[in-house]
């Protein structure tokens, strides 16, 4: 009975990444977040991003409520027991730690060349997310776009590029071509996955209403 129920929770859960919308969600936050570096003061780059979210989660919305619900419904999967609730959050805890711990030493024992390696670490912690959902949700799909972000993590790295190629403002241009890069391959995927949704799931047609 467990196992019946966990199989039913991983299917609903895989829901989020059927329709492609997800990935349409994260590769717009992506995508216009990199762009908003290029604002001219921080402030700005605040207020895009802030703005550029509202309208993306709006946009999508409006997307699953017009194609997705009429075809696939709307379910929502709770947890019933605490270890279940907990277990997905303390490995996001987890995780989270371990990256701001790891950039946290670069920035007290290595300041001068901490932002040549921030692109980097967001690379390879991102890639380690979608690797790990690509395996939970068995989409190969999210599997390439983790190996994309693992190698311009590697690619955006002084391991690769001079350090002096990545220090100070060139660290967070780099950041943000990465943030371009992946947030541009997520919309395609996602506009793939979509229009796979789309083309898999037709509506009914609706009967006539008898005399």
């Amino acid at each position: 009975m467990k196992d019946q129920f966990s199989h039913l929770a991983r299917r609903t859960r895989r829901w989020k990444f059927a329709d492609g919308t997800t990935e349409l969600l994260l590769g717009g936050f992506m995508l216009w977040g990199g762009l908003a570096f290029n604002a001219p003061s921080p402030l700005l780059t605040s207020i895009l991003v802030l703005v550029g979210m509202v309208v993306i989660v709006l946009g999508v919305e409006a997307l699953q409520r017009k194609y997705v619900y009429p075809r696939a419904g709307y379910v929502e999967f709770r947890e019933t027991t605490r270890r279940g609730m907990w277990k997905p959050l303390l490995a996001a805890l987890t995780i989270m730690l371990a990256f701001i711990a790891v950039f946290w030493w670069f920035m007290v024992h290595r300041p001068d060349d901490a932002l040549a390696w921030i692109a980097s670490f967001l690379g390879i912690f991102l890639g380690l997310v979608f690797l790990y959902c690509a395996l939970a949700f068995g989409f190969r799909r999210l599997a390439v776009i983790g190996l994309l972000s693992l190698t311009l993590g590697l690619l955006f790295s002084p391991l690769v590029l001079p350090p002096e190629a990545l220090e100070g403002y060139l660290g967070i241009a780099a950041m943000a071509v990465y943030f371009i890069l992946v947030g541009l391959a997520l919309l395609v995927s996602g506009g793939l996955a979509f229009r796979a949704f789309l083309r898999n799931n037709p509506l009914l047609a609706e009967s006539a209403d008898e005399p």
